[in-house]
């Protein structure tokens, strides 16, 4: 999976120090998914829009 918006979470990260490595975890998951429609990533995170 491509993700977008990487300068944001950086940010987000700098601005909070202590969600880095959640937000680590939560990108690597993303980055290695394989997904191929909106419904299989709501299975993983329910609250996802496209």
């Amino acid at each position: 999976m491509q993700l977008i918006g990487i300068l944001r979470l950086d940010a987000l990260c700098a601005q909070h120090p202590e969600c880095r490595g959640l937000v680590t975890a939560w990108r690597h998951e993303v980055e290695d998914a394989e997904w191929t429609s909106l419904r299989q990533v709501r299975e993983r995170y329910i609250t996802a829009t496209a």
